[in-house]
């Protein structure tokens, strides 16, 4: 099923007998699935019986928001199914639990409360502070703080650039440049830059176990070459250190600016507010023959990898643009890695695409402001206007056809996009007349023979996104035939009067 790509963040569940003794405090509870998705799947299996009478007639799904407190059903479907399909409305953690009703009404297993399935949804990143300055030696150190709940130390990256250019260099990071400090995690690392420039650009990304990713750009000033004694550095950055390695003070009279300057977040509101469809608006808009059209908010994206790199990957992350690639957003996460990934966008409108995979040892490398989409999807939820404007009898060449005239308007009509049928009665059932049609506005029928009295017509017209629009005469369309003026045969010939008043035939005598 299609519902099966959709989320699919759960284990499978096999139906048993939980144990009756568990204790929701202690660390028996399933350990919590977390996620940034809110749509998802939960799959289930169900152990053979050899009981024909127990064979399960429904397979129930029962739900917790209060860690356990409260339960409630929210859903059941036929054994056959094999998942359930749950929307979360906001973040929080939820609690499962499914049994299974038999032929005679049993429900099993016993339910004593203890959850099957922990899933926690959360779509909000880490919260992270990040500064960075440059030592007497010419090194660079940059200092992190991150306060997230759900954090992933593994998935934190430091990156820098030399100013002006584009490629992103990776810093190495191990566990002696992270600790962890109460509820919040704290590193550091240290480097220094291999070229001489004045200016570096350094970038500390940070994933959290739901794939939520905060990045922060910061700008650091190094000193020209003979002059780095007379250069200030940054102050106190406010973030505890996890070694020595301070940053210098600069004195309060010091003229010298401020080695730390903050960059814009690379990642910014999803669907910013600016001037209708502006994709089309971007230098990197793409040429109508690039963009896909989708009728669904909710879709799937198909993507390959080479066979060789399936190993490697930790799993996928699907980026999108609104605005050509100025701004980019981390929208979803498949964490096997594996193709299709869901996307759910949150209005009509063009879209840019690109997949980042992560590596089990590295995160992938995120899209950049100006980075191009690898693919454009338009979300068009709106039908085509489409109308029969006039129905009439052809004539000459056209004679015994019905011409039918229409109209058909839309952002993006797809190539052929017309298809016309006809009823003997209101609301069909209708038989096609021809299809797919191009939009040309008008098609004459050749009347069958068959069809021999009124009947109603249906314009249905599509577009690329595959909306349907339909029209449906209000009253039946007179269908006679017309074979032009009629034709006259003269068959036989017949006297009038008495035949005592009809003259006799004349005889010629020859002499």
């Amino acid at each position: 099923m299609w519902f099966g790509w959709i989320g699919h963040v759960a284990a499978l569940l096999i139906l048993g007998s939980p144990d009756p003794h568990a204790d929701l405090r202690n660390d028996r509870l399933p350990e919590p699935i977390v996620t940034q998705q809110t749509v998802f799947t939960i799959p289930f299996g169900i152990p053979p019986t050899g009981e024909p009478q127990k064979l399960p007639t429904h397979v129930l799904l029962s739900l917790s928001r209060d860690y356990g407190t409260s339960w409630v059903l929210h859903s059941q479907v036929t054994p056959e199914m094999g998942q359930f399909l749950f929307q979360a409305d906001t973040d929080g953690e939820y609690w499962f639990a499914i049994q299974t009703r038999d032929r005679t009404g049993k429900v099993s297993p016993e339910f004593t409360g203890v959850p099957g399935m922990r899933v926690r949804v959360d779509r909000v990143p880490p919260q992270m502070q990040v500064a960075a300055w440059r030592g007497e030696a010419g090194e660079v150190t940059a200092r992190w703080r991150i306060d997230e709940p759900h954090f992933r130390p593994e998935g934190v990256t430091v990156a820098y650039r030399y100013a002006g250019e584009s490629q992103w260099q990776q810093v190495a990071l191990d566990s002696q440049h992270q600790s962890k400090a109460g509820d919040a995690y704290l590193g550091e690392v240290t480097w220094w830059p291999g070229q001489e420039t004045r200016v570096i650009e350094v970038q500390v990304q940070a994933f959290d176990a739901a794939a939520n990713c905060s990045r922060t750009a910061t700008r650091v000033e190094l000193p020209a070459a003979g002059a780095l004694a007379e250069v200030g550095a940054l102050a106190e950055t406010g973030i505890p250190a996890i070694s020595g390695n301070e940053p210098p003070t600069v004195s309060s009279d010091s003229s010298q600016p401020v080695a730390v300057q903050p960059f814009p977040a690379v990642a910014k509101p999803y669907l910013p507010a600016l001037a209708a469809d502006s994709g089309a608006a971007q230098s990197g808009a793409p040429h109508p023959e690039q963009v896909r059209a989708v009728n669904s908010r909710l879709f799937e994206l198909e993507f390959e990898v080479a066979p060789a790199d399936l190993a490697g990957i930790s799993h996928a992350e699907l980026w999108g643009t609104r605005d050509g690639g100025r701004t980019w957003q981390s929208m979803s996460l498949h964490e096997r890695g594996r193709s299709p990934i869901l996307a759910k966008v949150d209005r009509e409108g063009l879209y840019g695409f690109r997949v980042v995979l992560h590596g089990k040892t590295a995160a992938g490398h995120p899209p950049q402001t100006g980075d191009l989409p690898d693919i454009w999807i338009r979300v068009d939820l709106t039908p085509p206007v489409a109308r029969i404007v006039s129905i009439q009898p052809g004539s000459g060449p056209e004679a015994n056809h019905l011409v039918i005239g229409w109209t058909a308007s839309d952002d993006a009509l797809a190539d052929a996009p017309v298809r016309l049928t006809y009823s003997t009665q209101r609301g069909g059932p209708w038989r096609t007349i021809a299809e797919p049609l191009p939009d040309t506005g008008r098609y004459a029928w050749p009347l069958p023979g068959n069809v021999t009295e009124p009947v109603y017509i249906r314009l249905e017209a599509w577009d690329a996104a595959g909306n349907v629009a339909e029209f449906e005469t209000s009253e039946p369309v007179e269908s006679q035939r017309n074979d032009g003026p009629p034709k006259v045969f003269i068959r036989d010939v017949r006297p009038l009067g008495d035949a005592s008043q009809r003259p006799g035939p004349r005889r010629y005598i020859f002499r």
